[in-house]
């Protein structure tokens, strides 16, 4: 592959590093300390308040593990479950407005999975 197109997805994928661990891990913090408005959601939807903990713990946890490389693949795809299981929950809530944020952070997880198998098969090649 061009070695300018390994250097613009490089640059790419710590910008979605950046975007993805850091804003799971805000929002992930958030959940753990129990923010009001996150709080008053999870009630909207019927949760039962422990899950928000639980969320908010399987977030933090998957943000460091997509941070550290080794375990990168792993921590995508529990966050691409979570945002599946977002999506679901807007969906059975009928919150439509609110579909964008997940489906557009599931793509962004999917292109940094895809970044991170190209630059691997990369490095396999020589």
């Amino acid at each position: 592959m061009d070695p300018i197109v390994l250097r613009l997805l490089s640059a790419l994928k710590y910008l979605l590093l950046l975007v993805i661990c850091g804003g799971f891990l805000g929002i992930g913090m958030q959940e753990l300390v129990g923010v009001p408005w996150i709080v008053e959601q999870f009630e909207y939807w019927k949760f039962p308040i422990w899950t928000m903990y639980v969320v908010g713990f399987i977030q933090v946890v998957a943000a460091i593990l997509t941070f550290y490389q080794p375990t990168r693949i792993w921590g995508c795809l529990i966050l691409l479950a979570n945002m599946l299981g977002a999506i679901g929950t807007h969906i059975y809530a009928q919150q439509y407005d609110r579909l964008s944020p997940p489906i557009v952070l599931a793509l962004l997880i999917l292109s940094l999975i895809f970044i991170e198998k190209v630059q691997t098969s990369e490095k396999e090649k020589g």
